[in-house]
């Protein structure tokens, strides 16, 4: 019985494995063909008059409908347990999982892909910063340092390492603005993020769904 039970512990920690790594494929490949595509978008020209698509935030107006469809979806194939959290709790987090994503789409006008996705490997910073405002999180001084240095190291490259021929396909090269945007989109996602989490702490019946839809109550 014993050795029974721990084979279906190993096999539930596999599971568990298995569905964690499909898991951190699916975003990462997401993330990746998002950023390319985005990219692609704002630096092509189109027609015969070698016009530029200008209305990069529709991008992000488009992804916000296919994300709430989506996840619409699987409520209605997948229903919560009752209880979660009210609808008005999220009011805060829309806004600024709102307005965040689209200062990075904008950002993108003014410096690369690339360039901004080194930015965003600081992500900790601002993460932190807002658990400790918001969450009432606590960080060990190491914590705090590695996560510093980390950030500025990423940043400081980013910064001052460029390419010429990547800049020259831009809208509106401007690196301190595409910079500062990527930082306050940082700031957003941080805030978000810290939000959701003591949503969860307060409501742990709460699922990840449920962050991206809830049906009126």
């Amino acid at each position: 019985r014993a050795a029974r039970a721990a084979a279906m512990a190993g096999g539930a920690a596999m599971a568990r494995a298995a569905r964690f790594a499909a898991c951190v494929v699916g975003i990462y490949a997401s993330y990746l063909t998002q950023g390319v595509l985005q990219e692609r978008v704002s630096t092509e020209r189109y027609g015969a008059s070698g016009a530029r698509f200008e209305h990069m935030v529709f991008l992000n107006l488009a992804q916000a409908v296919v994300c709430y469809a989506v996840a619409q979806a699987l409520l209605l194939l997948l229903p919560p347990k009752p209880g979660g959290s009210g609808l008005l709790a999220f009011w805060k987090p829309s806004i600024s999982n709102t307005v965040g994503p689209a200062l990075g789409t904008v950002a993108l006008r003014n410096i690369s892909y690339p360039a901004q996705v080194l930015v965003k490997s600081g992500k900790m910073v601002p993460v932190m910063l807002m658990g400790v405002l918001i969450g009432g999180a606590r960080y060990t001084p190491a914590q705090c340092a590695q996560t510093l240095l980390v950030g500025g190291g990423v940043g400081l490259f980013a910064f001052f390492k460029g390419s010429a021929k990547a800049l020259a396909k831009l809208q509106d090269a401007n690196a301190p603005l595409g910079y500062a945007l990527c930082g306050a989109n940082l700031l957003l996602d941080g805030y978000t993020n810290a939000y959701q989490d003591a949503i969860k702490r307060r409501h742990p019946e709460t699922t990840s769904v449920q962050m991206m839809a809830r049906h009126p109550e």
